[in-house]
């Protein structure tokens, strides 16, 4: 039986994040929730992941629109493997309910047809029943079952709904609305820099106006084409920082900080204050789903340990930490907005904020009166140390687009 803390040193040691982001960009904090989901579990501190050693030690229990839960004949508390065969004619997501708090204590997600699948648990006394939810019926709960004891089993988690996450949501979208003000400011404020063929000035000016939107980070999915427009890297285009579709804040750094003549980034400035007036006119109707939010806390920080930590987002200006100062207060918007609902269901919320804030502080050292110290130019330990924080984070947010997944409970 795997704990809370085995799943996340599982995590750390193989840098599981890190690997999926480097495949997938953005899809990462999708895939490890079926990593922990699929394989079985990540609930209340515990997590199932390895079935039976034989067929003999299993309790057959069957999963289907006629059939959910029925099968199993020995409750009994402590560890143990429930077998799952779903014997009806629809994939189904079977979720093990303690009924009392209705807490969710494992689950197994798409359980196909005909398939069979190991459920590793622990259980204390209690009632429990298995749910089914179906693909095309409606949500099946099997009989009761009680198992003798003391409850000392995990707690389980309480399932998150769509309408729990609506409060959430709309804190953090009128996080992003009040953001779009000074953002919409400071890029003004550049663009009148860059016509000025002050190139000091210019950069200064680049900086707040990049960082206003690097604080966005949960929301990028709702930009659809404006965020590669506003903050689109090179090395997704064919030609690289020569394609003509290089635009927005990259495109100015890599022309500011490579003296690419003034005149020739008026045009750049000029299509970045469109988009970003585009964006702040279209932010009123954004629709920010529920499952972008909670996958977003995890991957804000995946994106800067894969492109800022890596310097791959530097295109000159030396401000790499910054940006991760910056996608560090995007974390913590992100967190803030669901903190409702995970204060009483994730047990390493304070530990995130401890490390987040530690993270925080040790970013801060860098910068000198507004000028960051370069990321290459960082002294071992602290490089070290911000390596080690960010990943922790990581290793700690991982688990949060699992727990706070809505679920259908009926």
């Amino acid at each position: 039986m795997f704990t809370w803390p085995r799943l996340r040193e599982q995590i750390a040691c193989c840098r599981l994040g890190a690997m999926l982001t480097a495949l997938w960009p953005r899809t990462a904090a999708v895939l490890l929730a079926a990593f922990a989901v699929g394989l079985l579990t990540v609930y209340g501190g515990r997590t199932a992941l390895s079935g039976p050693t034989s067929s003999a030690a299993a309790i057959p229990i069957t999963v289907g629109e006629n059939s959910c839960g029925r099968g199993w004949s020995d409750p009994r508390p402590g560890a143990q493997t429930l077998w799952l065969r779903n014997t009806g004619s629809e994939a189904a997501e079977v979720q093990l309910v303690e009924l009392t708090s209705g807490a969710v204590l494992a689950e197994v997600a798409g359980l196909g047809s005909g398939a069979s699948a190991p459920l590793r648990v622990e259980l204390g006394g209690g009632r429990y029943a298995l749910r089914c939810v179906l693909e095309e019926s409606n949500v099946v709960t099997g009989p009761a079952v009680g198992v003798p004891g003391p409850a000392t089993g995990p707690a389980g988690v309480i399932p998150v709904t769509r309408a729990d996450l609506a409060g959430p949501l709309r804190t953090y979208q009128a996080s992003v609305l009040a953001a779009m003000t000074p953002l919409l400011s400071d890029v003004a404020t550049l663009r009148a820099a860059v016509y000025s063929g002050d190139r000091d000035a210019a950069r200064r000016a680049w900086l707040p106006a990049h960082l206003d939107y690097q604080r966005l980070g949960a929301a990028y999915g709702a930009f659809g084409d404006l965020d590669e427009a506003i903050d689109g890297r090179p090395d997704r285009l064919l030609s690289g920082v020569s394609d003509p579709e290089f635009t927005g804040f990259r495109r100015l750094e890599y022309g500011l900080w490579h003296d690419q003549p003034m005149p020739a980034l008026r045009p750049v400035a000029d299509a970045l204050v469109a988009s970003v007036t585009q964006l702040r006119d279209q932010a009123p109707n954004m629709r920010l789903d529920g499952l972008d939010l909670t996958r977003r806390v995890h991957e804000i920080l995946e994106d800067t340990e894969r492109f800022e930590l890596t310097g791959h987002s530097d295109d000159g200006s030396g401000t790499t930490l910054a940006a991760v100062r910056a996608q560090v207060d995007a974390t913590n918007s992100a967190l803030d907005a669901l903190r409702p609902l995970l204060r009483t269901r994730d047990p390493a919320l304070p530990e995130v904020d401890a490390v987040l804030a530690e993270l925080a502080r040790t970013l801060d050292t860098a910068n000198h009166n507004g000028v960051w110290i370069p990321l290459q130019a960082l002294d071992h330990s602290t490089r070290q140390r911000i390596n080690a924080l960010v990943g922790q984070a990581l290793e700690l947010l991982a688990p949060i687009a699992v727990i706070a997944e809505p679920r259908q409970t009926s």
